[in-house]
């Protein structure tokens, strides 16, 4: 497993954009999600460029688990542009009702609700969150690689 997300890792790291696809994956979320041992602080390794995080460095999502299963994450970085440090608050609230890591996520600035998978995590040391809607025009958007 982490073969696999280091591979992913380098993939996300080479990637210059938003990845142009016709229609979502139907990709799986970690079974048997464990809320409270992915709770934790997590560090961002690498992404694919988005909207949310435009511009963004060393950024740091502190997760949460309640025990219904709500994903809370206060996520925080610094804008390369600005040298200003800006924060993403979000609260996700569980789409299976079989354990597996699917949440909507919705942020509150900029109000803005999206899908996210955690679709592989080893709960200590890595995680891989995938992310991915299909826009208005037609684009979807694929997301984020992290890891503790």
């Amino acid at each position: 497993m982490i073969v696999f997300a280091v591979t992913f890792c380098l993939f996300v790291i080479s990637a210059h954009g938003q990845i142009p696809i016709e229609k979502c994956p139907d990709i799986k979320g970690v079974e048997n999600f464990n809320g409270t041992a992915y709770s934790g602080d997590w560090y961002e390794l690498a992404r694919y460029p988005t909207f949310l995080e435009d511009h963004a460095e060393c950024v740091l999502s502190k997760v949460e688990v309640d025990a219904d299963g709500t994903l809370r994450s206060n996520t925080q970085m610094i804008n390369t542009d600005t040298n200003e440090r800006h924060v993403l608050v979000g609260e996700g609230i569980p789409d299976s009702t079989t354990g597996e890591a699917k949440f909507t996520l919705h942020f509150v600035d900029p109000d803005v609700t999206i899908p996210y998978w955690i679709v592989g995590t080893d709960y200590n040391r890595y995680s891989v969150g995938f992310s991915c809607y299909e826009r208005d025009d037609g684009v979807t958007l694929v997301t984020s690689c992290k890891k503790k």
